[in-house]
């Protein structure tokens, strides 16, 4: 039980960086600046609870105990080269995730997850990943467990931007199924956060995925099918550093409803599952170097 619920606390702990996506001076560009070989060493923590109901015709519904947990993982992010046309693909890797529930603690080595690659514009567009197939067990697959959704990438407007001004967007899901309609509005321009000037921009996000694509493992082999669909929501405060050309810090928070119907499991199982999940996330900059 302990395990699955590690799926459930990665999942969340991606879902809450969605909503940290898209994202002295009157006036500042925000854009991201890449360089070959650089490391990036972010701390993520997440405060979550999920709930769930399991229905199936030869069996009563099954409610889950609410969960509250906690979760805090090291992200690594490698620039390997950069594009011709000045796109950067990236290598992003879990050094390390511990993840409390109750009493209990269990800490997953980063060797234990899967290493991702994105293709990424200067205004944080993610274009590609790549590696996600690799995520075995429950959410194999699923369109929002995704590198692009750990909060360093944002959608960013291409002009000069003042304190108050707005700006709109629908960004896609890189592995397909739906897209996210974001709003920014930028807080300040100039202020002090570490050793790091940032301009400091809000967001909120929402929008629908269609979880069609997503098939439990055990189904794809028996020929079953599934359908659904995941409802999200969340606002966040990003701390950009304009001269760096990175995300220095994202808090904010998060909420999703999902809801599956599934048929011909490997028994001939047919039933539906929702899920609901609200989190809470924090996400800093730890260290660069190369």
């Amino acid at each position: 039980m302990f395990r699955w619920w590690i799926k459930i606390s990665v999942l969340c702990l991606v879902l809450g960086g969605i909503a940290a996506q898209a994202f002295g001076q009157d006036t500042v560009k925000l854009q991201y600046k890449f360089t070959p070989g650089e490391l990036l060493r972010y701390k993520m923590t997440m405060n979550a609870n999920v709930n769930m109901q399991m229905s199936m015709p030869e069996a009563t519904g099954s409610q889950m105990p609410s969960m509250p947990f906690r979760v805090v993982g090291i992200v690594r992010q490698r620039t390997k080269r950069i594009l011709p046309n000045g796109d950067a693909e990236i290598a992003v890797a879990f050094e390390s995730m511990r993840i409390t529930m109750g009493e209990k603690t269990e800490t997953m080595p980063g060797d234990k997850i899967p290493v991702t690659t994105m293709t990424i514009s200067k205004d944080g567009t993610v274009k590609n990943v790549s590696g996600m197939e690799k995520m075995g067990g429950q959410f194999a697959g699923m369109p929002f467990v995704s590198p692009s959704s750990l909060g360093q990438y944002n959608g960013l407007p291409d002009k000069d931007l003042t304190i108050g001004e707005s700006w709109s967007q629908t960004v896609p899901f890189p592995t397909g199924g739906g897209n996210l309609q974001v709003t920014g509005t930028l807080v300040s321009t100039n202020t002090k956060l570490g050793k790091y000037n940032v301009a400091t921009f809000r967001q909120s996000a929402g929008g629908d995925i269609d979880l069609g694509a997503f098939m439990p493992t055990g189904m794809q082999s028996s020929g079953g099918s599934s359908s659904g669909n995941a409802t999200f929501i969340g606002d966040a405060t990003i701390y950009f550093a304009p001269e760096e050309g990175r995300v220095i810090r994202t808090e904010g928070k998060a909420a999703a409803q999902v809801a599956m119907n599934f048929s011909g499991g490997p028994e001939g199982q047919s039933g539906a599952m929702a899920m609901t999940m609200d989190m809470k996330f924090d996400l800093f900059l730890l260290s660069q170097g190369k």
